[in-house]
């Protein structure tokens, strides 16, 4: 027969397994969302955030891709007058560039990645090229590089640029805010990012309450579970009101907050589909009832 003393001992033990393995996968899959890697000037990796941006296709050798970056580059560098040749099209010359970009990227060029996503940038100066362009230079930073930093202060300003350019568009104006609160984490400017996030939570976004939950997870649990929880309401919300008609969704205040946020519509998704916000806010109720904070930070 098992002692009380024991079974208590192999509940708590068991508990503090679910909550140290559920916490390492929410982890996971912020950093995984997030993309913050500051590396070395040489040391560049990963994709940029993008969803609008061209194709990227197969990529090349070290050498060969390499030269074929310099070469895009050198044209995209190029008055349109002055180019020849297939990158004359400037369609051409974009998913060109994007390829390339991708490629040096996957490289650790940072020096090169930076240089292209700036060319990008300039020939089109749309939301996939910023979000490319942030990426580079957060990536390429020296480890060492924080807020007032070159690197960081180009990034905000053409963040900040585009949310005034697409001050009319609450969605794009979402993903921007969502963006500087990464470049701004990536630098280590907390500030910054605290900003970002209540602009972001304010608004309606999504990133803006998963992080800052997380955030919130080792020291203020009911802020967390708060935040959380919001995401998970607001995807059962999401859930009825897609199932409803027009007429009833109209007439029917329960299913639809009268709010000038509104204009910012999250994904419609059961509560199922976004494991991190039930992952979270499962982490966050265990820790309301075990007290004090056993998380670190």
């Amino acid at each position: 027969m098992i002692s009380r003393s024991t079974s208590q001992s192999t509940f708590e033990g068991g508990r503090c397994a679910l909550v140290v393995a559920g916490f390492l996968s929410l982890i996971v899959l912020v950093a995984a969302r997030a993309q913050v890697m500051p590396l070395t000037s040489q040391a560049a990796t990963g994709t940029a955030g993008s969803t609008a941006g061209p194709t990227a296709g197969p990529t090349a050798g070290s050498d060969v891709g390499s030269e074929k970056a310099a070469a895009v580059l050198k044209v995209l560098a190029q008055e349109p007058s002055s180019r020849v040749g297939e990158l004359a099209d400037r369609g051409r010359l974009l998913r060109a560039g994007f390829n390339a970009f991708i490629e040096r990227m996957e490289a650790y060029d940072g020096d090169m990645s930076v240089a292209l996503a700036r060319e990008l940038f300039e020939e089109d100066r749309a939301v996939w090229s910023a979000f490319c362009l942030e990426g580079a230079l957060r990536r390429s930073a020296a480890a060492d590089a924080g807020p007032g930093s070159a690197p960081f202060d180009e990034a905000l300003s053409v963040l900040e640029g585009l949310r005034t350019t697409y001050a009319a568009d609450p969605v794009i104006r979402v993903d921007l805010t969502n963006r500087i609160a990464l470049l701004a984490a990536g630098f280590g400017a907390r500030i910054s990012e605290n900003a970002a996030l209540g602009r972001s939570l304010a608004a309606g976004g999504i990133d803006g309450a998963q992080i800052a939950g997380l955030a919130a997870l080792s020291g203020e649990p009911d802020v967390a579970a708060r935040l959380f929880g919001s995401l998970l309401d607001r995807s059962n919300l999401r859930v009825i009101s897609a199932g409803d008609g027009a007429e009833n969704r109209k007439d029917d205040e329960s299913v639809s907050t009268p709010s000038s946020i509104d204009n910012v519509q999250p994904p419609i998704l059961q509560p199922e589909a976004a494991p991190w916000a039930l992952r979270g806010h499962a982490l966050a109720t265990l820790e309301q009832l075990r007290g004090p904070s056993s998380i670190p930070d």
